[in-house]
């Protein structure tokens, strides 16, 4: 049974892959990596095996934990940049409303001015900050684009083409644009996966997003870095090619779930694998820096040495 429980997470049903048994070893003394889960699988199988005296079981548990303990203290490359990152706590049911949308660019400018003020020199928005298409928006390409000769501005909205609609991130840097369109999709919310036509007449129409490259990746300061929006911060291929991840999302369609635990546990497990450091800016819960696992007695002594 635990064999069967273990291998579900190398199930991805339509690529959904948040089942993974990784974030068992995100806290904790065990190394946060698939040799730490696999020991906690193996510790719960000897602890509750019948065939073994009491003293072999506690033996084995013992070594197991030695094995799977963290002994070594990973370093990811750090931005090297003055940053700020901003988190927006816009609610589904407003963010789209067209009165609301000049209101909310509105605080961005503001959110730029003052990080401009703080001598900041670079500055996070969650994902679809802007709730439009930017591109399309003359007025505020213009203004983000002069503002960024001052600070370095990464900001979430739409993009749109003659054909195709995209989820991307905008990064202007001295006067140039780049965007960068999400790849991964999430299953029946951005994309229909499968059977599209038949889920668009019987059960809701989705306006459904294009998918841009598998690995968006920029330049900032000399340090390349890889563009993760929502749900493609979960994606393990893209830490595979990555030192720094700056990841944006929309946490607000999920507030009174414990969604946005989860991926925090996903993207912990996933810097600790790879040895990455995430910058995620988001709208609802909750922006932060993920660096990979420190080594819990050294996080005890610490604690012990501040008091």
């Amino acid at each position: 049974r635990l064999c069967g429980i273990f291998l579900l997470s190398f199930i991805h049903p339509l690529g959904f892959d948040w089942l993974n048994w990784g974030i068992l070893s995100v806290y904790g003394i065990f190394e946060a990596s698939y040799k730490g889960v696999i020991v906690i699988f193996l510790i719960a199988y000897f602890y509750y095996e019948g065939y073994i005296s009491r003293y072999y079981k506690m033996a084995i548990i013992l070594i197991l934990i030695l094995i799977g303990a963290q002994y070594e203290q990973k370093y990811a490359q750090d931005l090297n940049l003055n940053y700020k990152l901003i988190q927006t706590n816009i609610s589904q049911d407003q963010k789209f409303i067209q009165e609301n949308l000049q209101a909310h660019s509105n605080m961005i400018i503001d959110e730029i001015l003052e990080a401009i003020k703080e001598k900041k020199e670079l500055i996070i928005f969650p994902e679809t900050a802007f709730a439009f298409a930017l591109n399309k928006s003359p007025y505020y390409i213009q203004a983000l684009k002069e503002l960024s000769h001052k600070i370095i501005i990464i900001v979430g909205a739409i993009s749109t083409t003659t054909t195709n609609t995209y989820n991307s991130t905008y990064v202007f840097n001295n006067g140039d644009i780049e965007i960068f369109n999400k790849y991964y999709l999430v299953p029946f919310g951005e994309e229909i996966p499968i059977f599209k036509n038949f889920f668009k007449k019987y059960f809701y129409n989705l306006d459904e997003f294009s998918k841009g490259e598998k690995l968006n990746q920029y330049t900032l300061n000399n340090q390349i870095i890889t563009n993760a929006i929502c749900y493609e911060a979960t994606k393990e291929k893209l830490y595979q090619n990555s030192n720094i991840i700056i990841a944006i999302s929309n946490n607000a369609w999920f507030n009174h779930s414990s969604q946005y635990k989860l991926q925090n546990l996903l993207l912990k497990f996933y810097a600790n694998n790879y040895n990455v450091n995430i910058y995620h800016a988001t709208n609802g819960k909750e922006s932060m820096v993920i660096k990979p696992k420190e080594i819990l007695l050294l996080k005890i002594k610490e604690k012990f040495l501040n008091k």
